[in-house]
């Protein structure tokens, strides 16, 4: 059984540029958010979120 979407995916994947904007550079943006959050609250400032 051959899956032909599955192996560009994987191909995708496996690629060096691939691989650096779908797994690291948005790795990399949640946890930059998850640091500042976190000195947000330890400073004691908090966000206003508007609500709509």
């Amino acid at each position: 059984m051959v899956i032909g979407a599955v192996g560009g995916i994987l191909k995708l994947l496996e690629s060096k540029w691939g691989f650096l904007f779908i797994i690291v550079f948005p790795s990399l943006l949640a946890f930059l958010r998850e640091i500042k959050e976190l000195v947000m609250e330890l400073t004691g400032k908090k966000e206003e979120k508007t609500k709509e």
